[in-house]
Parts: C-alpha cells; sequence; structure tokens
C-alpha cells in the first residue's frame, strides 16, 4: 500500500515489522519483527509501532490496519521522518483506500487529518483476489491534498 524502500535494501539501521502475524515477509537480516498478544499482558499495534520508534528503524511495516488507534499511530510514525513504512488495509478499489483510512481514524479522532494521510501515503496498491490467484489491479500515487480532496495519478 505504501511506497517502501526495497526488503532487501540494507541502508542504515534496522525495518521493524509489527503485526498480530507475520503475514507480510521479509528475508533482510536486519529485521526486527514484533507481534501483538492478549495475554498474559495486553500488547497491542500502538504499543510496538511506539517502541519501534525508540529503535531508529528506517522502515516501519505494519501487518494490517485494522483500527483507529493503530491506524493513527502509524501514520504518526511515517510522518518523523522515516523513509519508508508498509501496511495493509482491506478496501473496496484503489480510490477507496484513502477513505477506508479516514473512517477507521474517525473511531479515534472526530476529525481525520487528512493532511497527515496525504503525506504520509505515497503509493496504493490494489491487489484483487481471483480465480487465478492474487493480481495487482491498481497502482496509485498519492501527491498531495488539495482543498478537501487527494490528489491520486493512476500509475498502474
Amino acid at each position: 500500500m505504501f511506497d517502501p524502500a526495497p526488503c532487501g535494501d540494507r541502508g542504515r539501521g534496522h525495518g521493524k515489522q509489527v503485526g498480530r502475524s507475520t503475514v507480510l515477509q521479509c528475508s533482510a537480516w536486519d529485521v526486527v519483527a514484533v507481534l501483538t498478544r492478549r495475554a498474559p499482558v495486553a500488547i497491542g499495534v500502538v504499543d510496538l509501532v511506539r517502541d519501534s520508534l525508540r529503535m531508529r528503524p528506517d522502515r516501519i511495516v505494519v501487518g494490517e490496519m485494522r483500527d483507529g488507534a493503530a491506524a493513527l499511530e502509524t501514520l504518526k510514525s511515517w510522518n518523523t521522518g522515516h523513509p519508508g513504512g508498509l501496511s495493509t488495509i482491506h478496501a473496496n478499489s484503489a480510490g477507496d483506500v484513502l477513505r477506508r483510512v479516514e473512517d477507521l481514524l474517525t473511531e479515534v479522532v472526530a476529525r481525520p487529518p487528512r493532511r497527515a494521510i496525504a503525506e504520509a501515503v505515497d503509493r496504493i496498491v490494489h491487489i484483487r483476489r481471483t480465480a487465478e490467484g492474487r493480481r495487482v489491479e491498481a497502482v496509485l500515487a498519492v501527491e498531495g491534498l488539495e482543498t478537501d480532496r487527494y490528489l491520486l495519478t493512476p500509475l498502474a
């Protein structure tokens, strides 16, 4: 969904993978994967994203945005100068992705931070499941925010 540096790019420092399970896989040697848990002490995506920032990551990878608190913390972390991030989200189309992020954010804020969304998200890749398997259906570049609408450019 977002425009990360390639997984194999060693850059400086480490990449951090945050999520409920290791859905997104990366075989780079400098990845630190952390998982949520419910017991004995609950640790959520928000806690893991905040903790990952203390490790000065180059990339922050969040398995799936499922709730507003995790979406907000992920967007905030991507807007702190880290060169790349990646996450997945369920949406009906590439054009619906940013609206879906906004919907999640309204679980925790009265008004979604559209400017922060437009600054954090560079690319949207919509993948559809078909009878033949998964297929990339659309790729959009997020060019920014103009008045009250996102500027999206089709790339594929």
